[in-house]
């Protein structure tokens, strides 16, 4: 497989970008930070992917970008032309496959790339054919424990023991491991987002028509206060009306009676006056009478014609006085008519008394009767009603969102630990893969078919130093000539790193024979001098296989190609 065209729409820092590859090595230099690294990512991404979350994917996802988070690369394969496309992200996401020369999909992208990059595994190009200035790192500390437990073996059967119950061990803690991993997570998380939109569409609905229908509310109550108000100062003054009437028909029954009691009691005193002046004066005639009687006056006397003046005036004033009383008293008619007219006033008293205690006993009936407003007063009945349930949904609804909010949190830290648990999966896939590999060579040869490939490539990598790697249960050591054999960490970083190269190349041309996947250097030629430099470029155009050389050292690397 060659790569032909890199088309990379946003990934990283880069966007927008189209870089051409021929068959061979290709150089790619630059300074630091200006996006080699991230190229060499993305051909890794489209080859293989990214699982969203783990930490890859969260370094090279953009910040800011329009389009999709991906892009494609072109492809030749036995002829053929091929487009890889990659959607790492949005709705479209996922891998898509089509030949070039007869635009056709294939309908299993994921079988066809498969057996484009002959079986390999993620985890297997990363440890072979996908080299860069971190992976020596990475190399020099697994080797150095494996040295570590070497030193702790004295005899090679324990060395082979604890190979073994490594392997079982990590095996172990690599099950326990996927145990603990979460599948469903993915699908939680959507529904969870989903419910939480939808929970927060409505509460801001509900925060929006609450305040609306609070003061539609306030203001309908308001009128309806002010018609109340005047309903009921109506009513005071219609109270105060009534009770005046009241008052005024009492006054007028009792002015009545004083006037009937005054009457009658004026009639009786005058007739008794008009009596005893009668009296008297028949006193005063009986005296003069019986005085002429006795003759003690004669009737010449000019007292007589004035006592019987007094004698007849007392009869007339007796008599008169006798008729006015004895008429007071058998007047019946004229009491009848008195009677009648305060019977009358009595009714209009009693009349008025209960028009004014029917309101009495009526006024919070006429307090509530606003004239024309019952449907108002229903209409606020009811939006109070539903105000009342807005509210009551309103809370609910931010009683919900507390909850969701909870579960979000306890979701995203269950997603952190799953993110933790498959970092480690990968690492452990990594390093019992290394296990198998190891185990599968020649335990009883000292010198294997695995070590004289690296030695192969080492000597090609550094014609002008020999040496001989031996590789036998996960163990380098070197052997020079001036100086013997070499645990890897005794040597310098240089040599460390170009027999790293070298064993790294044996296991690539072991996994893929067919050179099918092509070789990614990201300046780990940093520790070469000129002469090892010139070498290995002399080495990379003889292999065959199409190589991608990322470097910041550019005058050295181009003068070389050249």
């Amino acid at each position: 497989m060659i790569i032909l065209e890199l088309n990379i729409d946003h990934f990283g820092k880069l966007k927008k970008r189209q870089i051409s590859f021929r068959p061979g090595t290709n150089i790619i230099s630059g300074n630091n930070e200006t996006g080699k690294t991230t190229i060499a990512s993305f051909i890794k991404a489209m080859l293989y992917g990214l699982n969203e979350g783990e930490e890859e994917y969260l370094h090279f996802f953009p910040r800011a970008y329009e389009g999709i988070f991906g892009g494609s690369m072109k492809v030749l394969e036995n002829g053929r032309f091929y487009e890889i496309r990659r959607e790492l992200s949005g709705a479209k996401r996922g891998l898509f496959v089509r030949e070039l020369t007869s635009g056709l999909d294939e309908e299993d992208p994921e079988a066809f790339l498969n057996k484009l990059v002959g079986g390999m595994d993620r985890a297997s190009y990363e440890a072979t054919g996908f080299i860069g200035a971190n992976s020596f790192g990475e190399d020099v500390e697994k080797y150095r424990e494996t040295e570590e437990k070497h030193r702790e073996a004295k005899r090679e059967e324990d060395i082979r023991n604890r190979f073994f119950n490594a392997r079982a061990e990590l095996k172990k803690q690599r099950d326990d491991c996927q145990e603990k991993t979460d599948d469903t997570l993915e699908g939680k998380r959507v529904l969870l987002d989903r419910r939480k939109a939808e929970v927060g569409e409505k509460l801001k609905a509900l925060e929006e028509a609450l305040p609306e229908a609070k003061s539609r509310l306030d203001e309908m109550t308001k009128r309806l206060t002010e018609d109340e108000a005047r309903v009921r100062q109506q009513n005071e003054a219609r109270e105060e009306g009534l009770r005046q009437e009241m008052v005024a028909e009492k006054e007028r029954l009792a002015e009545h009676i004083r006037g009937i009691k005054k009457s009658a009691k004026n009639s009786r005193a005058v007739g008794v006056a008009l009596m005893v002046a009668g009296i008297l004066a028949g006193l005063a005639a009986w005296f003069y009478m019986t005085s002429y009687a006795v003759g003690i006056l004669d009737f010449s006397h000019p007292h007589y014609l004035v006592s019987m003046l007094l004698l007849g005036g007392g009869i007339v004033l007796f008599l008169a006085g006798l008729i006015v009383t004895i008429s007071v008293a058998v007047k019946k008619k004229t009491e009848e008519k008195r009677l009648k007219d305060q019977n009358e006033l009595n009714d209009a008293v009693e009349k008025a008394e209960k028009k004014y205690q029917n309101y009495l006993d009526h006024r919070d009936e006429y307090d509530d009767q606003v004239p024309e407003e019952e449907e108002r007063k229903a209409a606020i009945g009811t939006l109070s009603g539903e105000v009342e349930q807005l509210g009551k949904e309103e809370a609910e609804t931010a009683r919900t969102m507390e909850e969701i909010e909870k579960e979000d949190g306890d979701l995203a830290a269950r997603e952190e630990k799953d993110r933790e648990y498959r970092k480690n999966l990968r690492a452990m896939d990594l390093s019992l893969a290394t296990f198998d590999r190891v185990g599968r060579l020649n335990e009883n040869e000292d010198f294997n078919e695995f070590s004289a490939a690296a030695t192969e490539f080492y000597r090609s990598l550094l014609p002008e130093r020999p040496a001989v790697i031996h590789v036998k249960n996960e163990m380098i050591t070197v052997e020079l000539k001036e100086s013997g054999r070499h645990l890897l960490s005794q040597l310098s970083t240089g040599t460390m790193h170009e027999t790293l190269i070298a064993v790294r190349l044996a296991k690539l041309w072991e996994l893929d024979p067919e050179k099918r996947l092509p070789l990614i250097l990201d300046d780990v030629f940093s520790n070469f001098d000129e002469t090892r430099l010139a070498a290995a470029m002399e080495f990379l155009r003889r292999t065959g296989r199409q190589a991608i050389l990322f470097s910041c050292q550019q005058a050295k690397t181009e003068e070389n190609q050249a």
